[in-house]
């Protein structure tokens, strides 16, 4: 199934095991802020890892959530676009 490129906004951060949940919360606060807007998401939030640390201890990751247009939530968030694909 092809995808096209999706707008989103997201949030990274460096975390270690025991911070994962931490970042994982900010989709919560994306919607929300979306409802507060409202707005919906375009499509289903998403987690993925972008680098490991060379300490292997922790990694880098980005929440994210799909939205129609860009959106400023401020300094803590910013916008992407995931590229089109499988």
């Amino acid at each position: 199934m092809d995808r096209n490129e999706q707008r989103y906004v997201g949030c990274r951060a460096t975390v270690g095991p025991d911070s994962m949940a931490e970042v994982a919360h900010r989709i919560a606060a994306i919607i929300g802020a979306l409802a507060e807007r409202g707005l919906e998401p375009a499509c289903a939030p998403f987690f993925r890892y972008l680098v490991l640390g060379t300490d292997m201890k922790t990694v880098t990751v980005e929440v994210g959530v799909p939205v129609a247009e860009p959106l400023d939530l401020g300094d803590e968030y910013s916008n992407g676009v995931l590229p089109a694909g499988k």
